[in-house]
Formats: structure tokens, C-alpha cells, sequence
């Protein structure tokens, strides 16, 4: 290293793999860099797969992103739902008549936001699939 600079200015060495220097932002060694086995159809080390069979490059990321967000707004609806639903089944389980038919009503209206919470996950599901560019048949 050349005397002029600084010790803590130090380049950090090009991490190299089985075929030669690996491109820059990859991961240290320990750790599985799915872009370089992707690149040199490497196979996975926790499987016998190649990498390119059991995931996709994300083609789109602003509908990646699209995606993620209705999947956390669709689990948001999802938990309302259930947590809402929660004092309508101990009504119908634990009472009758009057208060039985409470706990109904309050299931029903418990439904809407997991019906939308549903919805939203699916709709997350498709935008994140459409993504990748894969086949929805």
C-alpha cells in the first residue's frame, strides 16, 4: 500500500469467487449472493436447484413496490377484521337469544374489513407476481 494514504482510507479487496473476481456490491463470504449464482448458473447451497428455478428477478419494481404496500394495508384490514370478530364468536358460543343475535350482527360487520383485507392480499399477490414477468397459468 502506498505510504500516502491514510489506514483508515483502505480500498476493500475485490471478493472473488470459484470463477474469478465476482462484481462489486456482492455479498462477503458466509453469506448467499443470489445475483452471482443467478449471473453464472451456480446452484444454490441449501438445495440442488438452480437459483433461476425457484426465484424471479423483479422486472418492475415500482409495481414490486405497489404490491408490498397493498399486502401491508391488506393485513392491516385482515387483523381489524379478526380482532373485530373476536367479541361476535364469544357472543354466539357463550350466549342466547338477544345477545346471541348481537354477536351475528357483529360478525357480519366484522367481516367487511377482513373481506377487504382479502382482497387486498390477493390484489398484492398479483401485482407481485406480474412483477416478475411469470406466467399466471
Amino acid at each position: 500500500m502506498p505510504s500516502d494514504r491514510r489506514e483508515g482510507s483502505r480500498r476493500p479487496e475485490v471478493p472473488t469467487g470459484p470463477r474469478g473476481p465476482r462484481p462489486s456490491g456482492s455479498s462477503p463470504a458466509g453469506q448467499c449472493d443470489h445475483a452471482h449464482i443467478l449471473a453464472t448458473g451456480e446452484r444454490h447451497a441449501e438445495s440442488d436447484q438452480p437459483i433461476a428455478a425457484r426465484t424471479a428477478a423483479v422486472e418492475e419494481p415500482e409495481l414490486e413496490r405497489q404490491g408490498r404496500a397493498l399486502g401491508a394495508s391488506g393485513w392491516r384490514f385482515l387483523v381489524l377484521g379478526l380482532i373485530a370478530a373476536l367479541p361476535g364468536v364469544a357472543l354466539v358460543v357463550f350466549t342466547d337469544g338477544v345477545a346471541m343475535a348481537i354477536g351475528i350482527a357483529a360478525l357480519a360487520l366484522a367481516g367487511c374489513p377482513a373481506v377487504v383485507g382479502v382482497g387486498l392480499l390477493l390484489s398484492s399477490l398479483v401485482a407481485r407476481w406480474s412483477a416478475r414477468h411469470k406466467l399466471f397459468a
